[in-house]
Order: structure tokens, then sequence, then C-alpha cells
């Protein structure tokens, strides 16, 4: 299980409307840093490209979607940033 880092409460002042666009902006960041981290694993040295350069702010990325779905749930928010049966899965 990967470690993520998040402030709980970072994203409590946001509206439903707000949290569902922060959770569009997050899911796209870690899905770009995903790819980089498989892509750097290909290369000589991968391993410490991904540590330097990607993990630490990939565990930022699902530490703040958790925090989103989080807040969205308790406000009671129909979060619309994802599909539903990926939240369901993570």
């Amino acid at each position: 299980m990967v470690n993520t880092v998040s402030r709980p409460g970072k994203f409590r002042t946001l509206s439903c409307e707000e949290l569902t666009k922060k959770g569009l902006e997050v899911v796209k960041r870690e899905k770009e840093l995903r790819e980089q981290i498989e892509k750097a694993k290909k290369g000589p040295g991968g391993e410490v490209a991904i540590a330097l350069a990607y993990q630490n702010e990939y565990n930022m990325a699902l530490g703040d979607l958790q925090e989103v779905e989080s807040t969205g749930a308790d406000k009671k928010c129909v979060l619309r940033h994802r599909p539903l049966s990926d939240q369901a899965v993570r």
C-alpha cells in the first residue's frame, strides 16, 4: 500500500462544485504522475528517478484525492471527478 500525504480538513471550505473541480485536477495530475512513474521504471536508474522526482508528489496527489472524497462524503456531495466504479475500488 502506498503512503499518502495530505492535511486533514484541507478542502473543508470548498463547496461541492469546487470539490468536484479540485477532484478533476487531482485525478488528472495523479494519472500524469502514474504514467511518468511507469515510464521511469523502464529506464536505467528508474527507481532512483521515481524516488527523487515523482513519488512524493504522487503520494501527495493520492492524499489530496482521499481528502477531496472524504470531505465530499462529509458534505454529502455527489462528486463527479471520476466514475463511481473507480471510486468504489480505491
